[in-house]
């Protein structure tokens, strides 16, 4: 099985490419994408593989969009930047190494990403009660009687006492 389906993906760029799109965009299958993107990367080289993984990105950035689940994303990048490792170094114990920088990187990512969502949708929020409540007390205070009473001939000309 494993075997066919990586014969498929190097016999041609379009079926890598179908593969990686397809499966990044399913949350089931996205491991299957993230090893037809390391097989290529490793392969062919970096080039080839940051290709396909661009592409594979597009699926995979709407579906954290739409369900918040950053996991298709990081398993994505996560395995092609350890197959890029894996290439240059030639060395499992250096990419295994790799894995523990790379996975602080991409935590600290999600960190900051979460709370950037976060002050994103309370900033948000805020400017619209904001603005909801300010122009509520904005109408209020001009139906006041006190607002009326004050009109621009009152201010103007200043009289000096």
């Amino acid at each position: 099985m494993m075997r066919g389906l990586a014969e498929f993906i190097m016999r041609g760029r379009w079926q890598a490419l179908g593969i990686a799109v397809l499966g990044s965009g399913s949350l089931l299958f996205g491991w299957i994408s993230a090893a037809a993107i390391v097989l290529v990367t490793l392969r062919k080289g970096a080039a080839s593989g940051g290709w396909l993984v661009l592409w594979a990105l597009l699926p995979a950035v709407i579906i954290t969009a739409m369900t918040g689940d950053t996991g298709s994303v990081m398993l994505l990048l996560g395995a092609y930047g350890l197959a890029v490792v894996l290439r240059e170094s030639v060395s499992l114990s250096l990419a295994v190494m790799a894995s523990v920088p790379l996975v602080l990187v991409s935590g600290l990512a999600l960190t900051l990403a979460r709370f950037w969502r976060t002050w994103w949708q309370r900033s948000i929020r805020l400017s619209s009660s904001w603005s909801r409540t300010s122009s509520k007390r904005v109408r209020e205070s001009w139906r006041s009687t006190r607002w009326r009473s004050l009109r621009w001939q009152h201010c103007w000309p200043p009289v000096m006492r």
